[in-house]
């Protein structure tokens, strides 16, 4: 993974572009869940799930079609593919 230069910081977090064996060239943002947990109240979100990518990739594959699923791809998973997913969150939030 190559991280290439800085964004600077908007209200979104520390905007950063990365490439990773010239399959991805995206930009992202890195933003504190705190931050981003009260920007979510001010839109009126309220959370329903906040959980580790990693983790949450762990309990879909318990799910034997998930699983199946994943594994008809061919898809291996290394541990720097799990290290890498450690560092995102899956958050499920809902309007009322």
């Amino acid at each position: 993974m190559q991280l290439l230069l800085p964004w600077p910081e908007s209200e979104f977090g520390c905007g950063v572009r990365y490439s990773l064996k010239g399959r991805l060239d995206d930009p992202e943002f890195l933003i504190g869940g705190d931050r981003f947990h009260a920007m979510m109240r001010e839109k009126g979100l309220i959370q329903n799930r906040w959980i580790n990518m990693a983790e949450f990739l762990a309990e879909e594959l318990q799910k034997p079609r998930a699983f199946q699923e994943w594994h008809s791809f061919g898809t291996t998973v290394k541990q720097f593919d799990w290290d890498v997913a450690s560092l995102y969150v899956c958050g499920v939030f809902r309007k009322e």
